[in-house]
């Protein structure tokens, strides 16, 4: 998130991050092994980015439901790797080093990315008795921005 010139921008940008990553790569969404191609040489890297048009409220909500559905449509290609002496530096038998080779979709269908479970996320407002005369608290579901 760039967050634009604006500090506010900036500040709500920076919040959407770092729930976007606490509920996806450390709340264990995503199965970080089935990104792995090649132990210790190759592995996927993804890259969600969230473009945020208008911020009429639940904003955080919005984003992160989009990062959740671009990942669940998201097809990892099928991978070989071949060739070579099979220590995949090359200087074994004269033979060639490994090549990795990313399979057309058209020659094989790609994979789904495994996801351990789809996090939703959800945004409460609670509003108190400003008067004091009362200890109850109120609790609104999907706020606006103004009741942010």
């Amino acid at each position: 998130p760039r967050g634009g010139d604006n500090p506010h921008q900036k500040l709500k940008a920076n919040k959407i991050l770092r729930l976007l990553e606490r509920t996806l790569l450390i709340g264990g969404s995503i199965d970080a092994e089935a990104l792995c191609v090649k132990s210790g040489e190759w592995v996927w890297r993804l890259h969600v980015e969230v473009s945020l048009l208008d911020d009429g409220g639940n904003a955080v909500d919005a984003c992160a439901l989009a990062a959740v559905a671009a990942l669940r449509h998201f097809r990892l290609p099928e991978v070989r790797i071949g060739g070579g002496d099979g220590d995949g530096n090359g200087n074994g038998n004269g033979d060639a080093p490994e090549t990795t080779t990313i399979i057309h979709s058209d020659d094989r269908e790609p994979s789904p990315l495994p996801l351990h479970h789809t996090p939703l996320t959800s945004t409460f407002a609670l509003f108190s008795d400003e008067s004091g005369e009362s200890v109850a608290v109120s609790s609104l579901l999907d706020p606006s921005d103004r009741e942010e």
